[in-house]
């Protein structure tokens, strides 16, 4: 077949199309909707996973471990409550060099008072590498130095719901509030934050280790001091796993029994990218239940124009036309049709994920897989779905067809 043939039939294809302009939309309505659905779900579950992933590491950081006790070993003769101390966390931070920083953290409950209002909180103890460690930040005023850490200073820095509770006015710095009757003096207030789960770190309050220790705990400070946990930030993300590796091995050196753990504190990444992942599949395989629907339709519909236009295939082949360029013809026809839906579908999931967008946090995320494979299986369904109503305009007898006009 000649360039001009070709070029002939893509013509007569389109002109046969544009004829019937409200038969041809209510046609491609099906692939529409399976290619909107297919971009929109792909595009939604990625950045679902992206945004709950950037959520994860704004509340733990990127690169954090956790260092906490555990049951002592089978077979240990000598029974124990397991438990790490601040001379641990010292060691990490000095001898291994995958990991950037560390802060041992210890917490309880404690009554904290301002004036006449009281409330229980949730008091951390920790040093002054824990806003580096845990990717936060204050807001107003400052955090404890390491020097204040060495002082058994009685500062504290208040969560910003802690502070806005409790001072009202919007001026806590310098202010003191009293915590189990013992006065300490507000020298910060953490960014907000909000909450990951049920709790949220803007009802925390921060104060040096030693402090906790000392004056809330009542025990002696020192490197001695037991605590829950070791927060540990990585050089990076690429070393996490050489970090975990040498402060496995320098716990293990130094504590003489593997009563501990150190692993990734947001270990459930992988699970939320497999979950998004399995309901991106799901979804994905309704949207192509929707493009067979849609392609079932085109086979209809081009079953019944092969009936309408009998007369016009045996003119056709009549003067002659093979059998090849009828096959051609309405093959370029269904496939006109789906892929056209499959444009307008994929223009109608962009415009739902911009929707989406626009009144939730989710990022703007679009993969380029979705681009290509919906339009992929849009013009596969036309081919696939064309040929039946094409091989019976091609097997059809001239004279018949005349004949029927």
């Amino acid at each position: 077949m000649t360039m001009l043939s070709l070029r002939d039939t893509f013509h007569s294809a389109a002109q046969s199309l544009v004829a019937h302009p409200l038969r041809s939309c209510l046609t491609m309505l099906g692939v529409i909707i399976g290619n909107a659905s297919f971009v929109a779900m792909a595009s939604l579950g990625e950045a679902a996973k992206v945004y709950t992933v950037q959520r994860l590491e704004a509340f733990h950081g990127p690169n954090r471990l956790i260092a906490y006790a555990t049951a002592n070993e089978p077979g240990q003769t000598i029974k124990r409550e397991p438990k790490l101390y601040l001379g641990d966390a010292l060691a990490l931070g000095a001898g291994t060099p995958a990991i950037r920083a560390v802060a041992p953290v210890v917490g309880a409950t404690f009554l904290g008072r301002v004036h006449e209002q009281s409330q229980f909180l949730w008091v951390t103890g920790t040093t002054a590498d824990y806003l580096g460690v845990k990717n936060e930040a204050v807001s107003r005023g400052r955090f404890f130095s390491s020097e204040e850490v060495e002082q058994t200073a009685r500062v504290v820095v208040l969560g910003s719901s802690i502070a806005k509770r409790f001072f009202p006015d919007g001026k806590p710095v310098g202010q003191t509030m009293a915590i189990k009757n013992m006065s300490f003096r507000v020298i910060g207030v953490m960014r907000p934050k909000g909450s990951l789960d049920k709790t949220s770190p803007d009802e925390f309050v921060y104060v040096p280790l030693s402090t906790f220790s000392l004056f809330l705990r009542g025990t002696m400070a020192g490197i001695g001091i037991p605590v829950d946990y070791i927060e540990i930030a990585a050089v990076s993300k690429q070393q996490v796993n050489d970090a975990i590796f040498q402060a496995t091995n320098l716990l293990a050196a130094r504590r003489g029994v593997r009563d501990f753990a150190v692993a990734p504190n947001i270990p459930y990444k992988d699970l939320i990218a497999q979950v998004s992942s399995t309901l991106t599949i799901f979804l994905a395989v309704l949207a192509g239940i929707s493009l067979i629907i849609g392609g079932i339709g085109i086979m209809n519909v081009m079953l019944v124009t092969v009936s309408e236009r009998t007369s016009e295939i045996g003119l056709r082949k009549a003067i002659g036309a093979t059998n090849g360029s009828i096959l051609l013809n309405f093959l370029i026809e269904a496939t006109l049709l789906s892929a056209s839906g499959g444009v307008i579908g994929l223009l109608v999931g962009v415009g739902v994920v911009l929707v989406v967008v626009v009144v939730s946090p989710l990022p703007f995320i679009v993969p380029a897989w979705s681009i290509g494979t919906s339009l992929a299986l849009s013009s596969v369904v036309g081919v696939v779905f064309g040929v039946s109503p094409a091989m019976q305009a091609a097997k059809l007898d001239p004279i018949v067809a005349l004949r029927s006009a």
